[in-house]
């Protein structure tokens, strides 16, 4: 379940992109890397309605910006620093919520397919106790923590995701990923805490 770069699928895409084909691009983007995508935005934002309504949004946002995709970092990367994007707009921009989407009737379908491929996983495999206290925590650091820990995507990848620039590069990447790493085990204490309070996990040192 875990985000990993798909050399053939990025590969895949690229072809479709370097031959116009946009229809095609985006919706073997969207079977490849959707669900986790999905994953990330319901981790991300804590609110069912808000991470389907960024994933539809997010379908337009592909859509319009592939045509600019230079690749310089993988798509997968871009696609999740829309999708962090698209959540972040409709969150402090409520007016834009259920707007007219354009995108194409295949998309769309493909959008639908991997919500329902997706719903499977939210039923068995969250834990609704764990849950709650990471739900408690503030977007960013419910981010931070699902990108690295769930999706397990690199450190640069998570920065480029996280500060919202998918073409993050040298320093400033060096920077941010530095950052993060300090934020990411900072997090991981508080979090032990929260579950020890919980009765979740045994008191650090107990056997």
């Amino acid at each position: 379940m875990l985000a990993q770069v798909d050399e053939d699928l990025e590969a895949s895409i690229r072809g479709h992109l370097e031959r116009g084909d946009l229809d095609m691009a985006a919706t073997t983007a969207f079977r490849g890397y959707g669900p986790a995508v999905l994953r990330f935005l319901l981790s991300r934002t804590g609110d069912s309605e808000l991470a389907h309504e960024a994933f539809s949004q997010l379908g337009e946002d592909v859509w319009r910006g592939l045509p600019g995709f230079r690749g310089r970092s993988s798509f997968m990367t871009w696609m999740f620093t829309v999708a962090r994007n698209a959540a972040h707009r409709l969150e402090t921009k409520p007016e834009h919520r259920r707007g007219r989407r354009v995108t194409t009737s295949k998309l769309d379908q493909v959008v639908d397919e991997v919500r329902e491929r997706t719903a499977p996983y939210l039923r068995t495999d969250v834990k609704d106790r764990f849950r709650s206290i990471r739900e408690s925590l503030p977007a960013r650091d419910r981010m931070l923590l699902h990108l690295r820990l769930e999706e397990d995507l690199s450190w640069d990848e998570v920065a480029r995701v996280v500060e919202g620039d998918a073409e993050l590069t040298g320093a400033p990447l060096r920077r941010a990923s530095m950052r993060l790493r300090k934020q990411y085990s900072d997090l991981r204490v508080r979090l032990r805490r929260l579950a020890e309070s919980e009765g979740l996990l045994a008191p650090s040192g107990e056997e």
